[in-house]
């Protein structure tokens, strides 16, 4: 079936990415983030691309992703990580699977012990500690009575201890208050050299390298993806594209979408796109985002919930069928995901992660397709019989 509308994934350059990131990071080691469907660019294929390449932990959100890894064949040798707050049941579900849970408090750490203890085996799990986020984990405060609990695992298994940053991406303060927090934490519960120490994620590599300790969790540098400039290479592994549908020549006075404030105040030719607000677009785009048509740049102008429109008096003889790239490269233009993001003032997860797969995604090795994940299905690497 043709996609008239797709997201094309280059799997040669997430490795370039991974290699990049490991290089720069040594000896520290890196943890892929594929959670959220690997930020809507598709776990599967994402995961098994990087596991080839040398990694040997994946960090998810959710036991389904954990559980969809698994069984696609992606195995114990690989540490596969819950980061988000796991109930006992979930907690239970993941050491059938063997993969690891982040433990924020006493109860559910010694409830990992008393498990590990019933089920005859090893429970693996991470320390989360809350270093100044609110969110989940340990408070500095209760490092004595963690390490107590350490003492006898019983079975169970400290894989690391680990905390996130609230604005790595900002120059302030902040960062290095919990950092501090994090060391005074690890120096009391004073974990053996094999336990893993993580704090930095993706902009915190990009800027705190004093940060990297023993490994480090990479989830938008995989993709190409940075609020920052890197001191490294990477390389865009995913491009947005559609075509035109039909072709508009509206009058003065004209309206554009839905309401009653977007007026056409003098004549335009517009393009209307088979791509909407159920495809990653919003109407906080409206007026900012930039579309590629012809290798030249036009403006959006409007967001429907499966069209959009774009301007193109700047592609004079533009037609219908004619490719439209939402982000990536035409011509001798490119536009970023860092340009639509801010466009539409949100993070990455929350645009590219929000692209349903009615725009299918397309994985390339070496310029041949490699794999295919939509609404029908997936084949290939991002099948999860894939061989």
């Amino acid at each position: 079936m043709q996609h008239v509308s797709r997201i094309e994934i280059n799997l040669d350059n997430l490795v370039a990415n991974y290699r990049s990131v490991q290089s720069y990071v040594s000896p520290s080691l890196v943890i892929p983030v594929v959670k959220g469907n690997a930020y809507g660019h598709g776990a599967l294929a994402m995961s098994r691309a990087l596991v080839e390449a040398g990694a040997n932990r994946l960090a998810v959100a959710r036991i389904d992703e954990a559980a969809e890894l698994r069984r696609a064949g992606i195995g114990p040798d690989v540490e596969v990580i819950l980061m988000t707050v796991t109930l006992p049941e979930e907690i239970e579900s993941a050491a059938t699977i063997d993969a690891s849970v982040f433990v924020p408090d006493l109860w559910r750490l010694r409830f990992v012990k008393s498990l590990a203890k019933r089920l005859c085996r090893a429970v693996r799990f991470h320390i989360k500690v809350d270093t100044g986020m609110g969110r989940i984990g340990f408070m500095p405060e209760d490092a004595p009575a963690v390490a107590k609990e350490l003492e006898h695992l019983e079975g169970a298994r400290l894989m690391g201890i680990g905390t996130h940053l609230s604005a790595s991406w900002l120059e302030t303060e902040q960062n290095q208050r919990q950092f501090e927090r994090f060391m005074s934490f690890v120096s009391e519960v004073s974990p053996t050299e094999n336990v893993l120490l993580h704090v930095a994620a993706s902009s915190g590599v990009a800027r705190f390298p004093e940060m990297f300790m023993s490994a480090v969790r990479t989830g938008g540098l995989m993709y190409g993806l940075s609020r920052l400039p890197t001191p490294f290479e990477l390389r865009p592994v995913a491009e947005y594209k559609t075509r035109v549908g039909q072709v508009r020549h509206l009058p003065a006075g004209w309206h554009l979408g839905y309401g009653v404030d977007n007026w056409v105040k003098e004549p335009m030719t517009t393009a209307t796109l088979p791509v909407g607000s159920v495809d990653g677009l919003s109407s906080n785009m409206v007026g900012k985002a930039q579309f590629l048509v012809n290798g030249r740049r036009c403006r959006l102008v409007a967001v429907c919930t499966d069209n959009c429109m774009i301007d193109i008096r700047n592609s004079p003889g533009t037609n219908a069928g004619d490719e439209v790239v939402i982000f990536g490269a035409q011509g001798d233009d490119r536009i970023t995901t860092n340009e639509m993001i801010a466009a539409n003032g949100t993070g990455f997860g929350e645009f590219v992660g929000k692209i349903g797969l009615r725009v299918p995604r397309i994985y390339y090795r070496e310029g041949q397709v490699a794999g295919r994940m939509s609404l029908f299905g997936a084949q290939g690497i991002a099948c999860a019989t894939h061989g």
